[in-house]
């Protein structure tokens, strides 16, 4: 008897869309919850002015597919703000 696999041994990880992550994402959210919508963590932050924290989610890296997530986190309240820009475009949200 021969047996045969497909398709199970792939450890890559899938493209992540951060389009559809975009439209999840809501005012007020914390990190954590923006880490479980999303799927993963973020690949960097950086902090701006007013207590707000600009972290960054990346996918498909480096490919004519690259998207990168941004959304701005103030401290004490959650998600102010966020931008996705893409081979799709951008769009861009402010709770501010």
């Amino acid at each position: 008897m021969l047996l045969t696999a497909c398709g199970g041994g792939n450890d890559e990880p899938r493209s992540k869309d951060l389009y559809a992550a975009y439209e999840v994402v809501t005012e007020g959210m914390s990190l954590t919850q923006l880490t479980t919508v999303i799927g993963f963590e973020p690949a960097g932050n950086r902090a701006d002015e007013n207590d707000i924290t600009i972290y960054t989610w990346v996918a498909d890296e480096g490919s004519y597919l690259e998207t990168r997530l941004h959304v701005n986190v103030q401290a004490g309240y959650g998600v102010v703000g966020k931008t996705v820009l893409g081979p799709n475009g951008s769009k861009t949200a402010s709770y501010l």
